[in-house]
């Protein structure tokens, strides 16, 4: 999937199908928004992240760039960007959706079997002690799967993302994946 380039200046706004152009701070906010005004006009709900970034990347070709989904990243990188993740999910922690427990479950046991975990918290002591309180925080009061590796694929940590309402996400993941598209 094409997504815009991080470090470009865009417009950051949508025109949906019934022609309302929607305007956001960040693409974070934009996806919500688009979100939020389909269940409001009970529209089906599609997945906002991928429309909005084709509409984009069409509009302006030269200013995107390929995701990189499917490139699982060496361990040292890995315990970086699962950080950052991590780091980026609790800023954004007011606006997460949680899924059930057993759904919850469910995920964790799809992920236990996947062959694109990777460890990474013997990296670096700090940052699986940080990711280890970024946890704690934003799953206050729910059930903590023991899941000492993260996704490879995605950069994600399992013991957080098998929580959050997600939606799909493209790429070459395993055919299993309850994230994959």
């Amino acid at each position: 999937m094409r997504v815009p380039n991080p470090h470009l200046y865009l417009p950051i706004e949508f025109r949906d199908e019934d022609l309302r152009v929607h305007v956001g701070t960040s693409w974070a906010d934009l996806i919500d928004k688009v979100r939020d005004y389909r269940a409001r006009v009970s529209k089906p709900p599609g997945n906002p992240e991928q429309e909005i970034f084709e509409q984009v990347c069409k509009n302006n070709p030269g200013s995107c760039r390929e995701t990189s989904a499917d490139r699982v990243l060496p361990t040292d990188d890995l315990h970086k960007r699962i950080l950052r993740w991590l780091s980026n999910t609790a800023e954004g922690r007011k606006k997460l959706r949680f899924v059930s427990e057993a759904l919850a479950r469910e995920r964790a046991a799809i992920c236990a079997g996947c062959p694109r975990l990777r460890g990474w918290r013997g990296a670096c002591g700090t940052c699986a002690a940080s990711a280890d309180k970024i946890m704690n925080e934003l799953l206050k009061g729910k059930t903590h799967f023991d899941q000492p590796r993260g996704c490879g694929s995605l950069r994600e940590d399992p013991r957080v993302s098998v929580w959050l309402d997600q939606p799909p996400v493209l790429g070459n993941l395993p055919a299993n994946c309850w994230r994959k598209a």
